[in-house]
């Protein structure tokens, strides 16, 4: 299911009209009949007041799903290259779904922080980025 589906099932359980949710966001009716029909999707900032005013999660109304990290909160489990000496090719397996939960949990995390506490996300990240240890090989 699309997002614009989810939205227009998540106002029409609230009893909302279109009028009202739009008036309600500061967003013209068109705008919000475009995300319901799936015509245009709302950025990451309308999605956060959509989900607001309908008052759900926005994981909700974007079908993100949560998942602990456990092992795979640990870098050297994202990616791994193995070797076939039979075959002579190398592959590479990558947790991409695994890697996406990780960034989708980050970004839940920090939409619930001040502005003082992304700072001092801002501020750990860039240590995090200038250590050769966390460096990403792909880039």
């Amino acid at each position: 299911m699309e997002v614009g589906t989810r939205i227009k099932i998540a106002r029409t359980a609230k009893g909302m009209t279109q009028r009202e949710l739009a008036d309600k966001l500061g967003t013209p009716i068109g705008t919000l009949r475009n995300w319901e029909q799936n015509i245009n999707c709302p950025n990451i900032v309308a999605m956060q007041k959509i989900a607001k005013a309908l008052d759900v999660k926005t994981s909700d109304l974007l079908d993100v799903e949560w998942v602990d990290a456990g092992e795979w909160s640990k870098p050297e489990t994202w990616a791994k290259v193995e070797y076939d000496e039979e075959t002579g090719v190398t592959s590479h397996s990558v947790a991409a779904s695994t890697r996406e939960a990780i960034e989708s949990q980050l970004k839940y995390n920090t939409d619930r922080l001040n502005i003082e506490g992304l700072g001092k996300v801002n501020d750990y990240s860039y240590e995090l980025v200038r250590s050769e240890e966390y460096e990403r090989e792909d880039k």
